[in-house]
């Protein structure tokens, strides 16, 4: 085990434990305005891996596409939609230092906006 993934497993337990009451807060309101609290978003990682990323749902589904909730704009703006990703981290599939994987389109590609270097 390196030091970058002991690390990754250290610090993703101990956000996790001073997250949680965030987390719970979020996660009940989540479920009282739009209904299932959590979403799960297929990735691809730099090697190319596939992984599902949890996310905290900010969006309602309409006929026209995802629409933001006022609370969704809310939980994005502060970042607490991301608090789930720390399980990511402790099942290995992200690491707490380094890109967040890119989104994969319909086809199973990645997403153009992905491809480009910062």
């Amino acid at each position: 085990m390196t030091v970058r993934r002991l690390s990754d497993i250290v610090l993703s337990l101990v956000l996790l434990f001073v997250c949680l009451p965030a987390f719970a807060l979020a996660g009940a309101a989540v479920w009282l305005d739009i209904g299932a609290p959590l979403v799960r978003q297929e990735r691809i990682t730099r090697d190319g891996r596939r992984i599902w990323a949890f996310r905290l749902r900010t969006t309602r589904p309409t006929h026209f596409g995802p629409r933001a909730t006022t609370l969704g704009e809310f939980l994005s703006r502060l970042h607490l939609d991301e608090i789930p990703q720390l399980l990511n981290v402790l099942n290995g599939d992200l690491s707490l230092v380094g890109r967040e994987p890119a989104f994969i389109d319909g086809i199973g590609r990645k997403k153009v906006f992905a491809l480009r270097e910062p």
